[in-house]
């Protein structure tokens, strides 16, 4: 497999790794529906090509042994995903109450912790990892500066078509620094996270509130779908080798954006009129931390709901 490249742990750069479980080639191709099956196919891996998740024995950080090389990395996703199978994605009504939601959190908070007067100040904020633009799209209007940080050129395009512009890293530190910004199931993808979460803090002013979220892989769930790949069973979609390098748990990434020069945010504000205290009391019934803070609830809580495509989403501040 020579298309494929070693992996040191992305969280402590030691190699100690403890093998967890393996996928086939063919286990992990059939699992997600934006795979094109025939791209695929024309590599030449094999059945009995087998690829490793692991786990750091110094650190206990959870990974996928190998990557794609430059080449087939880009391969990957500008052939190997289906162009109008991911962009259909982005027209779920669903998908788009959720991105309201986070938007109208993050102002909120944005407004207790800055009070951001946006007819004065132009509000700039960044998408860490944008794609086809969704959720800048839905941030921006007057008083809000859009910007994302791709490097899937059809996802640019897409979003240069809808009035969001989006590019490399050289163009968002061009823009800098950032008031807001979210960074929404893209550390997974990235092969050096912690090394991508020191770059987004450099880009933003000190306090710069955002959203974090990477799928949910604590050992309770990751044991459950080890168990459930054992028995013949097809991974779920967040589980890929190529895709998905990165497994974190809630403390994984808390410690990761800890380091990175972030803290999370507490919602126990003192508001200054009776209509902030009531946003604020929403905020927290609606639970913006994603676990109570009773471990044993948020244990059961999180096996229970395994197979729904956990995740742990924090509100974080730029410290």
């Amino acid at each position: 497999m020579n298309n494929l490249v070693h992996r040191n742990c992305p969280n402590c750069n030691r190699d100690r790794p403890k093998l967890l479980f393996q996928l086939s080639f063919e286990q992990f191709i059939y699992a997600n529906p934006t795979h094109n099956i025939d791209w695929f196919k024309s590599l030449g891996f094999t059945e009995e090509d087998k690829f490793n998740f692991v786990k750091c024995i110094n650190c206990g950080f959870v990974y996928s042994q190998s990557k794609l090389d430059e080449k087939l990395h880009h391969e990957f996703y500008h052939i190997g995903i289906d162009r109008q199978k991911s962009l259909s994605k982005i027209f779920s009504f669903r998908k788009r109450v959720q991105l309201l939601e986070k938007w109208r959190k993050l102002l909120l908070i944005a407004q207790q912790e800055k009070d951001f007067d946006f007819s004065k100040n132009p509000l700039k904020v960044l998408d860490f990892g944008a794609g086809w633009g969704d959720f800048l799209a839905v941030a921006k209007s007057p008083g809000i500066q859009v910007y994302g940080l791709e490097f899937d050129k059809r996802k640019i395009e897409f979003a240069k078509s809808q009035g969001i512009i989006a590019g490399g890293f050289d163009y968002v530190q061009n823009h800098s620094p950032y008031q807001i910004f979210m960074c929404n199931q893209v550390l997974e993808h990235l092969d050096k996270p912690k090394d991508s979460l020191k770059e987004l803090r450099s880009l933003l002013v000190d306090g710069a509130i955002g959203f974090i979220s990477v799928p949910d892989f604590r050992t309770e769930i990751l044991n459950k779908h080890i168990k459930e790949i054992e028995l013949g069973r097809q991974p779920v979609k967040t589980i890929n080798p190529w895709g998905h390098l990165n497994y974190f748990s809630p403390e994984s990434l808390r410690n990761m954006i800890f380091e990175a020069g972030f803290s999370e945010i507490s919602l126990q504000t003192r508001p200054s009129s009776k209509s902030k205290k009531y946003q604020i009391q929403k905020l927290i019934k609606e639970k913006v931390l994603r676990f109570a803070a009773n471990k044993q609830k948020a244990k059961n809580f999180a096996y229970k709901n395994a197979d729904k495509g956990m995740t742990t989403s924090l509100y974080i501040k730029a410290v």
